[in-house]
């Protein structure tokens, strides 16, 4: 909230811009600096932030966020995998209860 009050400000927004911190970045760059998710920065994520915002990305920077997309493909189709094989088996558990014969 208080991020959001001194974004506000020509002054703060034009230090980002000294910082090379794209105008369209500035407005999710809370939450691009909160990497633990608490809802605050503490120093070390705003500085450790900053500098790697700075400029153009690297060639290291997109490998990396290249190899990051790829591990939650995979990740997310072995997941898919896994659902289907539980539906699956499943759906034969709930088969074979209804073939079943009724007890009296």
């Amino acid at each position: 909230e208080f991020f959001l009050d001194l974004i506000e400000h020509k002054p703060f927004r034009e230090i980002l811009r000294d910082l090379d911190i794209a105008d369209e970045e500035q407005l999710d760059l809370f939450d691009t600096l909160d990497v633990d998710g608490s809802g605050f920065l503490d120093f070390e994520e705003l500085i450790h932030g900053i500098a790697k915002l700075r400029g153009d990305a690297r060639r290291s920077d997109i490998i990396s966020v290249s190899l990051m997309v790829r591990a939650m493909q995979a990740d997310i189709t072995a997941f898919e995998k896994r659902g289907a094989e539980e539906h699956q088996q499943a759906e034969r558990e709930v088969a074979g209860a209804d073939a079943s014969p009724a007890i009296t």
